[in-house]
């Protein structure tokens, strides 16, 4: 065959193929994740204005489903992804990738040719523990102040198990029970509890306001009844809420 009819004939095809192609990028309203899609292969990003990671562990919980049946459409731009929680996450459809995910990425843990950093893995925490933590302003957080506190800590010696360490007095700062820590192999390594940190302690400080009942059982499932009609009336306008799942470098 002559090669110049070939050399068309490869144009051709290639075109063809790019053209039956699909991709399509989603944002979530709130929580930071990008979704891109080619060709029915889903990638999820971790999103904040300085960074872009890839989050692997909801890239591998798309390689078991389809992104397309997992998500209810509402209109061409609007998807609805149900991730377990109270309510579907919002998805927006973007024109392209952000361009922090199409910039140099931080090279995270699954790379060939990853280093640890513990300051970079600390400042990626506090990116989008600032830009994405539902409670901040409930709970008057100055990020800018927690950064300067917590990097305190940081050397350039730092290893990765006093790093944990370090992340797990911040979640016990946090207060939070939705906020994991999670290894490369999900193996959960700290979560706060308010159980076991604070439960007694805030049960007796409430035994003094509520003095009708003679044990600490019925005033936690007077308390529990309470919070219940409390949700039911605020539950509108509250955000939903869903485990911060944040894959660090």
């Amino acid at each position: 065959m002559n090669k110049g009819v070939l050399l068309f004939l490869l144009t051709v095809l290639c075109t063809i193929n790019s053209a039956n192609s699909t991709e399509t990028t989603w944002k979530t309203q709130g929580y930071g994740y990008v979704f891109h899609t080619v060709d029915n292969k889903t990638t999820a990003f971790d999103l904040t204005t300085k960074h872009c990671l890839e989050n692997h562990f909801i890239t591998d919980e798309f390689e078991q489903i389809s992104f397309i049946e997992e998500t209810k459409k509402v209109n061409k731009d609007t998807r609805l992804l149900n991730f377990g929680g109270l309510f579907p996450l919002k998805l927006t459809k973007l024109d392209s990738l952000p361009a922090q995910c199409q910039s140099e990425k931080i090279v995270s843990i699954k790379d060939k040719n990853y280093e640890f950093n513990a300051s970079i893995v600390l400042d990626v925490l506090m990116n989008n523990f600032e830009e994405h933590y539902a409670f901040s302003k409930d709970k008057n957080i100055n990020w800018v102040e927690q950064r300067k506190l917590w990097q305190k800590r940081i050397t350039s010696k730092t290893t990765q198990d006093e790093l944990f360490s370090i992340i797990d007095d911040f979640l016990k700062e946090l207060r939070d029970g939705h906020a994991i820590l999670l290894n490369q192999d999900l193996d959960r390594l700290s979560h706060y509890s308010p159980r076991k940190w604070s439960f007694w302690d805030e049960l007796k400080a409430h035994s003094e306001n509520y003095p009708e009942y003679s044990t600490y059982w019925e005033l936690h499932t007077a308390l529990i009844e309470k919070s219940q009609e409390t949700l039911k009336i605020t539950l509108i306008k509250t955000i939903p809420l869903f485990n911060i799942t944040i894959i660090l470098p």
